[in-house]
């Protein structure tokens, strides 16, 4: 680049697998690299910058080639955020008594009532078992028996 004219040509360098060019232990996009060392050393990110039109190789574009001109992107101001809207609550949807909760000692009886009234009972043995002689349970020939006879239509 012999002039600091948007006007000039593209300088363009290829772009890298992951788009990004290595300087030192630091990598980074290659385009806010070069406008960073040549033109805005206070850039913060490649949000503020835009490229020219006439650039044919412009970031953006993902060509195999990437153009590094500093004079092909302009800075742009970035928008400060607009200010949060917050509504003040009313007084009215704010509780100003906590719900009852429960005492253990309710949850506790619940539980035995329930257990005590059949609902909850505990399952009867249905695994086919043998003993240490590789001989069928009583029970587990009593399954057996069961599961061949043909359901009644």
């Amino acid at each position: 680049i012999t002039t600091q004219d948007q006007g000039s040509k593209c300088v363009t360098i290829p772009r890298s697998l992951d788009s990004r060019l290595q300087v030192g232990t630091k990598k980074g996009l290659p385009h806010v690299i070069y406008c960073r060392l040549w033109r805005y050393p206070d850039l913060g990110s490649h949000h503020e910058l835009k490229s020219v039109e006439h650039c044919h190789f412009a970031f953006h574009l993902r060509r195999e080639q990437v153009c590094v001109n500093p004079y092909h992107y302009n800075k742009v101001d970035t928008p400060s955020l607009p200010p949060v809207m917050v509504p003040k609550a009313q007084t009215s949807i704010i509780p100003t008594t906590l719900p009852e909760v429960a005492s253990l000692d309710k949850l506790n009886r619940c539980l035995t009532n329930l257990t005590n009234t059949n609902l909850i009972t505990p399952p009867t043995s249905g695994y086919v078992t043998d003993d240490s002689n590789g001989n069928a349970s009583p029970q587990s020939q009593t399954m057996t028996d069961l599961s061949s006879a043909s359901p009644a239509l």
